[in-house]
C-alpha cells in the first residue's frame, strides 16, 4: 500500500481520495474475507491501485518542484521531499513496531530488523509466512516497496528531461512486466515474486506517466489518455486471460495480465484527476468516502493486526470470543476504524500540519521583480 501524499494546494483533486478509499477497502476485503467474490472482483490487486495512485501524485509533486523550471537548488527539492515524505510515513510504522517490539507481538523478534530498514517485502519474497493470527506484517511488504522506490525516483524525476523521462518511465512498465515472466525461472527459491519491487514498477510507472502527461499537455491530453489506458487494459487482460494463458501457460498469461490490470487502473486515476463526471463522479466525491481514503493509511497499517488482537482478547477473555463470521468482521472493522480514527485525528493530523513549515520550493525571482 501506499501512504499517499496530501495534493498542493491549489492542485487539490478529490476524486483521488475517493479511489483511495476503494483501493484500501479492497485491501482489507481480500486480507479478511479472500474467498469473498474471488475470480469475479480482483480484491487483491487493491494495493496495486495504490501503487498507481502514488506513482501518479508523487511523480506530480517532483514535476512541478524540478530545479530546471524553479531556478532552485537539487538539493532543496530533495530536501523538502524527503522531510515531507517522513513526516507523514515514518511516525505512525515505526510507532507499530516500538510497540510490537516492547510487547513481542508474533515473531517481531525475528524479522525488525527487515521491518525497521524497508526491506520487508525481501523478507517475505524469501520466507513463508503465517496467517494474520500469528505474523500480523506481512502488508509491510508494500510499504517497503514505496520506500525502494523513493531512494531512485525523486532524483530521476527532478533531473532528466521530459522526453527521456518519458521514455525511461515506458520502458520501466516493460521491464517491470518482464522481470515476473522471467524471475522465478531464474531464482526457484522464490517464495514470491510480486512482493519484490521490480514487480510492483509498472503500477508506479503507470502513475508516473500519467502525471507526466497532466504536467505536460495538461487535462485534455490526460483525459485522452485515460481512454487509451482503458482500452487497452481492457483489450489486453481479455488476450492475456483468453489467449496467453492457454497458448503460453496460466502463470505466464497472469504475469503478463497483471500490467493490462495496473494500465486500466491508470486510467481510473488519469480519469479521476481531471474528474470523472456523471454517477461514478458523485460516487467519488461522497463525504464518507472521502473521510476513509483521509484516514486510509492508518486502515492500512492497522487492519492486519485485527486478526491478532482479536486472538489475544479472546484468549484472555472467553465471553468475548466470536463463533459468526459476521461477529469476527464486525470486530474487525471496529478495531481498525477505532484506531485509525483515533491515529488521524491525534496523531497523524497534527504531525501533517507541520508540513506547511516545509513547502515546496518556489520559482526564485528574477532581477527586478
Amino acid at each position: 500500500m501506499a501512504t499517499l501524499p496530501q495534493h498542493d494546494p491549489g492542485e487539490r483533486m478529490t476524486q483521488l481520495d475517493g479511489l483511495r478509499a476503494f483501493a484500501v477497502v479492497a485491501v482489507v476485503v481480500s486480507h479478511w474475507t479472500p474467498d469473498f467474490l474471488i475470480g469475479i472482483v480482483p480484491w487483491g490487486t487493491g494495493v496495486q491501485l495504490f501503487f498507481v495512485l502514488s506513482g501518479f501524485l508523487i511523480t506530480g509533486i517532483l514535476l512541478r518542484s524540478r530545479p530546471e523550471d524553479l531556478g532552485t537548488s537539487l538539493w532543496a527539492s530533495l530536501r523538502t521531499f524527503y522531510l515531507r515524505r517522513a513526516l507523514r510515513i515514518f511516525p505512525v510504522y515505526y510507532g507499530v513496531l516500538v510497540f510490537s517490539l516492547l510487547f513481542s507481538v508474533g515473531p517481531i523478534r525475528e524479522s525488525w530488523p527487515w521491518h525497521v530498514s524497508y526491506l520487508s517485502n525481501f523478507y517475505y519474497s524469501h520466507h513463508d509466512h503465517g496467517p494474520a493470527v500469528t505474523d500480523p506484517y506481512l502488508h509491510f511488504w508494500s510499504l517497503a516497496v514505496e520506500e525502494q522506490f523513493y531512494l531512485v525516483w525523486p532524483l530521476l524525476a527532478l533531473t532528466v528531461s521530459r522526453r527521456p523521462l518519458a521514455v525511461a518511465i515506458c520502458l520501466a512498465v516493460v521491464a517491470s512486466t518482464v522481470f515476473r515472466v522471467f524471475i522465478d525461472r531464474i531464482d526457484p527459491s522464490l517464495v514470491s515474486i510480486r512482493y519484490l519491487t521490480p514487480s510492483c514498477l509498472d503500477a508506479l510507472a503507470i502513475g508516473a506517466l500519467a502525471a507526466h502527461v497532466k504536467h505536460y499537455k495538461g487535462g485534455k491530453a490526460t483525459r485522452r489518455l485515460a481512454w487509451i489506458f482503458a482500452c487497452v487494459g481492457v483489450g489486453g487482460l481479455a488476450v492475456s486471460v483468453l489467449f496467453l494463458s492457454r497458448v503460453l501457460d496460466a502463470n505466464t498469461g497472469h504475469r503478463i495480465g497483471h500490467t493490462f490490470l495496473v494500465i486500466f487502473y491508470g486510467a481510473l486515476v488519469a480519469g479521476a484527476a481531471t474528474g470523472f463526471g456523471g454517477p461514478l463522479g458523485r460516487v467519488l466525491v461522497w463525504r464518507p468516502l472521502i473521510y476513509l481514503g483521509t484516514i486510509s493509511y492508518g486502515i492500512y497499517v492497522y487492519h492486519y493486526f485485527a486478526p491478532a488482537a482479536l486472538h489475544w482478547l479472546g484468549n484472555r477473555v472467553p465471553s468475548v470470543a466470536l463463533q459468526s463470521k459476521t461477529a469476527v468482521l464486525a470486530a474487525y472493522t471496529v478495531f481498525t476504524l477505532t484506531l485509525s480514527v483515533a491515529s488521524w485525528h491525534l496523531f497523524e493530523a497534527p504531525l501533517n500540519r507541520l508540513k506547511s513549515r516545509l513547502p515546496y520550493p518556489r520559482p526564485s525571482s528574477g532581477p527586478g521583480s
